[in-house]
């Protein structure tokens, strides 16, 4: 979640070493093996997805070009499909399957 975003929707918590030291900014692998971004904390929020409270936890990144990024954990947990058009008659939609409401964290 870019961090401009994440100031909006909850309290940003630092993350902690295992000693219970704020480490700061923290660097983060991308799926890729390649690149990394820098998180500098996490967010936990609700949102509404077609009438469907979601909860989450993101981590917040300074630089990032999109407002939010939907992980694999997320869809996964929260059993919400993305449905790609093929067509321009049905449209791009989420689905949340048979659930009202989401917790994933």
């Amino acid at each position: 979640m870019r961090e401009g975003i994440a100031r909006e929707l909850c309290d940003i918590t630092p993350f902690f070493d295992g000693h219970g030291n704020v480490m700061g900014q923290t660097p983060v692998s991308l799926p890729d093996g390649e690149h990394q971004i820098v998180a500098i904390g996490r967010c936990l929020f609700q949102t509404s997805i077609d009438g469907s409270i979601v909860t989450d936890e993101a981590w917040v990144v300074d630089k990032l070009k999109a407002d939010f990024i939907v992980g694999a954990h997320t869809l996964q947990e929260g059993k919400i499909n993305l449905i790609h058009a093929r067509d321009k008659e049905g449209g791009d939609r989420i689905e949340l399957g048979e659930m009202d409401t989401a917790e994933i964290w």
